[in-house]
């Protein structure tokens, strides 16, 4: 995320370079918060100040190398942050669905005054979320959802094959072993059943994601879709899980604001736990 902060209380005069900045806001398991606490001295006197851990990204870093590095200096934490979301204008789409198209605008090759991209899809290309509208009648759509589903601790199991009920509960087990028990992921080539649909919706999980297009059958999704749409469990598809091993992580995998639709394109990542 990229905040621009305007300094409204000292007027300005004069840059003699431009600083990016990267931060972090650091929390554990427990509900803890971790800052630094910083002293300065300069033109605008001396201040002992508690600040979020980061700082200044350096010549040759990304914010995502920068904040890792601040994160090992002042704290002497080691993050790896995992991005698991496809590529939108070649990615995988369900059979029907339009493949998303890029339209340039505006090009400065060809004279305008900036670069200009559109676009055309449909909510449910690439990694995407569904709401409950998406099959059940009345049901929530994705804004009235908020975000807490789609935001905080997870468990990514690995299956291949069909997803049982027997293959449910296992995995509910691991995650509450794991203390994420409300957000599931599912690693591999596996099809959700309505057996087990029915399991993962009893235990009222907030999400469940896997990374096929479809959580269900693809040639018959709706049943298992009614059954944990219907629960209010939204569904994360599309995920790319190769070479995630089975475990806890931090989930952000926040979905576009699209105003009473039924699905929207995410960006996800992952951040391991202890």
């Amino acid at each position: 995320m990229l905040i621009e902060l305007q300094d409204t209380e000292w007027p300005f005069t004069y840059t003699d370079h431009d600083r990016q900045i990267a931060r972090a806001i650091v929390y554990d398991e427990t509900g803890f918060f971790y800052f630094v606490r910083a002293q300065r001295e300069d033109d605008f006197g001396k201040v002992v100040t508690i600040e979020t851990s980061g700082g200044g990204v350096e010549p040759g870093e990304d914010l995502r190398s920068a904040v890792r590095r601040e994160l090992k200096e002042e704290l002497g934490a080691e993050t790896e942050v995992v991005c698991k979301t496809q590529e939108l204008f070649h990615c995988r789409v369900y059979p029907g669905d339009p493949q998303p198209e890029r339209i340039r605008l505006q090009s400065l090759e060809n004279g305008d005054s900036c670069n200009l991209t559109g676009f055309r899809m449909c909510a449910h290309n690439g990694t995407h979320a569904d709401a409950p509208c998406h099959f059940v009648p009345n049901g929530k759509t994705l804004d009235q959802m908020g975000l807490e589903p789609f935001v905080g601790d997870s468990f990514v199991a690995r299956h291949e094959g069909d997803v049982l009920a027997s293959d449910a509960g296992r995995i509910l087990r691991l995650a509450a072993d794991a203390g994420a028990a409300q957000r599931i992921l599912i690693a591999g080539k596996a099809t959700v059943t309505e057996e087990a649909a029915k399991v993962f919706a009893a235990a009222g999980l907030l999400l469940l994601g896997n990374e096929s297009q479809t959580v269900g059958p693809e040639d018959a999704p709706r049943q298992v879709h009614l059954i944990l749409l219907g629960a209010e469990c939204v569904l994360l598809e599309g995920i790319v899980l190769d070479g995630v091993e089975e475990g806890r992580y931090f989930l952000s995998a926040a979905p576009l604001n699209l105003g009473g639709c039924e699905g929207a394109p995410c960006r996800d990542y992952l951040i391991p736990l202890p």
